[in-house]
């Protein structure tokens, strides 16, 4: 059998199952049992490690979203936070993305979709993120969240007006916040290509424009294809749920993100440190007076050995709070780092107006 062939049956199965459903399932107003039963095709067609779920993201700052039909999250390393038995929300870094459900796709409801998906992309820090592999540490953007529109038809207007609007809408939002599909029923997907025509689903940036496919019957097939594509090529990292439990504190007109910290005492003993608005507005002077540094730069003034303790790649840049210059004094470093190897444990990070400021445990007092 013609790959060809194989795809138009497995499309026919998943129509065939999805029409079933439409049908069986109704119970109340036709937005909602079309939306209960997409979500349950998606449910049993879908690896088991994609949970489905609806209602708002959190973001990192506590911000949260606007309410979204159905979320794709991470099963595995997360679950949803229950707010009621109706109403659920999901912490931003857990997942993979959003899909805006509607009966009709008309302007109005295209572009009410585009502002749900930017409302949830926009939670999520471009920042860059580290994961270890074996002895070394990787760093790589946090991953955006996805976000699509599915259709269950046009609302009057035709696809080519939908691309038109879209490519209006577009040019007044940033990429970062731009869908990665919008789909209709039997007609097709709008997706953005590159100059030379190729599909890009994933990264999408000014180079790009959105494009009509049409696709026609094999709609859902291709758009379940897409979606398992865009899930799996996300790398989500672990969920570290206390960073969603603080607020941001402004002091001195800056926002300081982190201000409970994890101090390591001893060996075998931590303690949660909570740095009061007096240490906040003696780290913010301290370190607007030392400036921006790279570990490159304390590299070459001082020759700090390779395995200076900040993991972080030589080029990025940041803020240390040092009141005592003991960071930047060679035979002090030397003295600690050949005394202690466990340098994860010896700092802490906060963020002051989003840049990265590393606190060394030794200029605490507890």
């Amino acid at each position: 059998m013609q790959l060809s062939e194989l795809f138009g049956l497995t499309s026919d199965k998943l129509l065939s199952d999805f029409k079933i459903g439409a049908q069986l399932k109704h119970n109340g107003n036709i937005g909602d049992y079309r939306e209960d039963s997409f979500r349950e095709f998606l449910t049993t067609k879908m690896p088991h490690k994609f949970g489905i779920g609806n209602g708002e993201v959190v973001g990192f700052e506590n911000d949260t979203s606007r309410q979204s039909d159905l979320i794709i999250y991470d099963k595995f390393e997360a679950v949803p936070l229950v707010v009621k038995d109706s109403v659920q929300a999901y912490p931003a870094g857990s997942i993979y993305g959003i899909i805006e459900v509607k009966s009709q796709l008309s302007k109005e409801k295209l572009i009410e979709g585009l502002d749900n998906i930017k409302s949830v992309k926009a939670l999520v820090p471009n920042e860059q993120i580290s994961r270890k592999d074996g002895m070394s540490v990787q760093f790589y953007p946090r991953p955006k969240p996805f976000g699509c529109i599915f259709a269950f038809s046009l609302g009057g207007n035709s696809m080519n007006s939908l691309v038109e609007n879209l490519r209006v809408w577009e040019r007044s939002n940033e990429p970062q916040f731009w869908p990665n599909m919008v789909v209709v029923l039997n007609e097709g997907i709008v997706a953005h290509y590159t100059p030379s025509g190729k599909l890009e689903i994933l990264s999408i940036d000014a180079s790009l424009s959105p494009f009509f496919h049409n696709h026609q019957s094999d709609t859902l097939f291709q758009f379940y294809s897409n979606l398992i594509d865009l899930c799996n090529s996300m790398n989500l990292p672990k969920l570290e749920l206390s960073k969603y439990r603080y607020s941001p504190k402004l002091v001195l007109g800056h926002t300081i993100k982190g201000k409970d910290i994890l101090v390591k005492k001893s060996p075998k003993e931590y303690t949660v440190y909570e740095l009061t608005d007096e240490r906040l507005r003696a780290i913010i002077s301290n370190v607007n007076e030392n400036g921006v540094i790279t570990r490159r730069m304390l590299m070459e003034q001082f020759s700090i050995a390779k395995d200076w303790p900040l993991l972080i790649d030589e080029d990025t840049k940041f803020l240390l709070y040092d009141p005592e210059m003991k960071f930047r004094n060679k035979e002090y470093l030397e003295t600690v780092i050949k005394a202690d190897k466990s340098w994860k444990d010896s700092f802490s990070k906060i963020f002051i107006n989003d840049n990265p400021v590393y606190i060394p445990h030794v200029c605490l007092e507890y």
